[in-house]
């Protein structure tokens, strides 16, 4: 078997930043409660629940409280500082900049649409920060929105969830250009999620198969997937070497990259067990 490797494997620079925030609240030895899940990925999770880390309850909140990579609305955080707890904010740099540059945009009274995969995910409830935003995640609810909002007088300002694909902001762009003054993109993929899913694709056109490693639940290892199945490869996602299906080994190229919220050492493991396959897990 020939195995592709992406050079994109292991978390990024964000996710690294909120794990070490955890790490540093469990040395001081006070209880630690998350905002959820720090990032999504499973043994992370399973990790951090053994050393006794829990999910916030609102009935029980004392010690120190991270914020998880996704980030929260200013209204939850203003109730946990009430609270008095210590918080510890890991939200990714890019996903704070965006919330706060989309709050700044709609309370000064401009038209501002933010397109999303998935209303419900940590990410978007961040962006969103409780305010009566535009949300269109599908081409029924962009032309929704041009009709109740079009006006040729008027400046759009265009914002995307940080794994939403670059592609398909560009066309729901062109389609809005001629209903208003102008349309500014004011934030669309982050930089590694774009550059993750550009390998992906120049992998899974060498590959007849592609391992994505990551969480079901993971919107940036969603999107790999969307891309390498849409150029004809097979998009195939795993936690662990341990989830790897029996007929990936039949194949001849098989391709792997990481999402961002997978560590560097699960992504080697998993490119050892297709090196070796006479030694399955």
């Amino acid at each position: 078997m020939n195995v592709i490797e992406s050079e994109y494997n292991g978390f990024c620079k964000g996710v690294t930043d909120a794990l070490s925030l955890v790490d540093k609240a469990v040395k001081t030895g006070t209880p630690v409660f998350l905002t959820g899940e720090i990032i999504h990925n499973t043994p992370v999770t399973e990790y951090y629940q053994k050393l006794g880390v829990r999910i916030i309850d609102q009935k029980e909140v004392s010690g120190t409280v991270v914020v998880a990579a996704h980030g929260e609305t200013d209204a939850n955080l203003k109730k946990l500082s009430i609270s008095g707890v210590n918080i510890l904010n890991g939200t990714c740099p890019v996903v704070e900049a965006r919330k706060r540059l989309i709050d700044k945009q709609y309370k000064s009274g401009e038209l501002v649409v933010l397109f999303v995969k998935s209303r419900s995910h940590a990410e978007v409830k961040t962006l969103i920060n409780d305010n009566n935003l535009n949300i269109v995640s599908d081409l029924t609810e962009l032309n929704d929105f041009i009709n109740r909002t079009a006006s040729p007088s008027r400046i759009l300002y265009v914002h995307t969830q940080t794994t939403f694909k670059k592609e398909k902001t560009e066309d729901y762009v062109n389609r809005l250009r001629p209903f208003y003054k102008d349309v500014v993109v004011s934030s669309s993929v982050c930089k590694d999620c774009y550059n993750r899913q550009c390998s992906a694709e120049r992998i899974a056109r060498l590959s007849d198969c592609v391992i994505v490693v990551g969480s079901s639940h993971s919107s940036n290892a969603g999107e790999l997937i969307k891309v390498i199945n849409s150029v004809g490869s097979k998009g195939v996602l795993v936690e662990s070497e341990y989830d790897i299906p029996d007929y990936v080994f039949n194949f001849q190229n098989v391709g792997i990259i990481s999402s961002a919220s997978s560590s560097y050492e699960r992504f080697k493991a998993i490119v050892r067990c297709l090196k070796n396959t006479r030694s399955l897990p």
